[in-house]
């Protein structure tokens, strides 16, 4: 038997008064889009990227799409980012004149280097020259802000994912992070703790689980996206009290108000995700469910993945795609010839 003092890390538990998630040994997730969006915006918006003699380049409006989620397991945070971001420009060269453009980086994720972003410039009036100084010098610019940003996120996650042991006579006032104290914002600013964190007895304990399946459907890419968009279609596989609002941000509800959500990204004939929940899931808690259409040879590939499911309702849920969506799809307009066996 191990002296005191003397046993193996991994199996003292810490002394943790909930007994929750002793160690931080199981795989927690926290959902940080919010977060991000946030960040950003304070980091670009109305203020100046580049400026070269009497010209400011400034950006006026940051959109981002994709999310973020911090994860916590074996004590480890790991962070998962996928976004494009797009930044709206006004290049403003002194004249009573300004010009219009916008810079897209479509590969901003926790596997590629800052280095190696694909940064594209486009401006309403061309100018080569212009776009490619805003491309090389607000180029670095933006990397150099992107960094800030990933450094804001780590550890704001890593105060905010792994449960404490003990507590710490350096912590925050109050029990915040250094980030959610302020010390990420300009002077004089305070910013107010993250919506996205989970507070309260019963939030920060939602264990989550992600699904994946793919189905094939007898019918082009259109069809088979249109079966869960147009609500003419929806009733008839889905019931008569179905309600579809296809637009980004429009909501749904399907079943008597059992699956309810909103779309978040809608590209016809390729792309659903939506803000997905069930009934009795915890109040405001939402997955995050993703549809993507592809046309192969003989049939269209529909890809399906959902994150962000409740691990107490993962086996319903799970079991409730095939059964409630595909089957009832197949069996109304027949495009699941080659669905097989759910």
């Amino acid at each position: 038997m191990a002296k005191w003092g003397e046993g193996d890390p991994r199996w003292i538990c810490e002394l943790r008064s909930d007994a929750t998630n002793v160690n931080n040994w199981h795989w927690t997730e926290w959902k940080y889009t919010n977060f991000t969006i946030k960040s950003l915006n304070q980091l670009f918006t109305n203020k100046a990227l580049v400026e070269f003699g009497s010209t400011t380049v400034s950006v006026t409006k940051v959109k981002v799409e994709g999310e973020t989620y911090a994860n916590n397991r074996k004590g480890k945070v790991i962070l998962t980012y996928d976004h494009i971001v797009e930044f709206t420009l006004n290049v403003d060269s002194g004249s009573d004149k300004s010009v219009e453009g916008s810079i897209c980086i479509d590969n901003f994720d926790d596997t590629n280097d800052l280095k190696d972003l694909e940064i594209r410039v486009s401006l309403k009036e061309e100018n080569g020259a212009l776009r490619e100084l805003i491309r090389t010098k607000g180029g670095d610019e933006i990397r150099n802000r992107l960094q800030r940003f990933r450094e804001v996120l780590w550890k704001d996650a890593s105060s905010t994912v792994l449960l404490p042991t003990k507590p710490s006579a350096s912590a925050a006032p109050n029990g915040q992070s250094d980030i959610a104290a302020g010390k990420f914002l300009s002077a004089g600013e305070t910013r107010k703790p993250d919506e996205n964190k989970k507070t309260g007895s019963v939030g920060c304990r939602i264990h989550c689980k992600a699904y994946e399946r793919v189905f094939n459907f007898k019918c082009s890419a259109t069809a088979a996206y249109a079966v869960f968009v147009d609500e003419q279609q929806v009733k008839a596989w889905a019931g008569h009290t179905a309600t579809i609002d296809p637009h980004v941000g429009g909501a749904f509800s399907l079943f008597d108000g059992n699956v309810s959500g909103t779309f978040t990204k809608l590209v016809p004939g390729s792309e659903i995700q939506m803000s997905w929940r069930r009934s009795g899931w915890p109040d405001g808690h939402y997955s995050l469910v993703v549809l993507s259409f592809r046309e192969d040879v003989d049939c269209t590939r529909v890809s399906l993945k959902q994150r962000d499911i409740p691990e107490t309702h993962y086996q319903s849920t799970s079991e409730g795609w095939p059964a409630n969506y595909f089957q009832r799809i197949n069996s109304v307009f027949g495009y699941g010839a080659n669905f097989g066996a759910f």
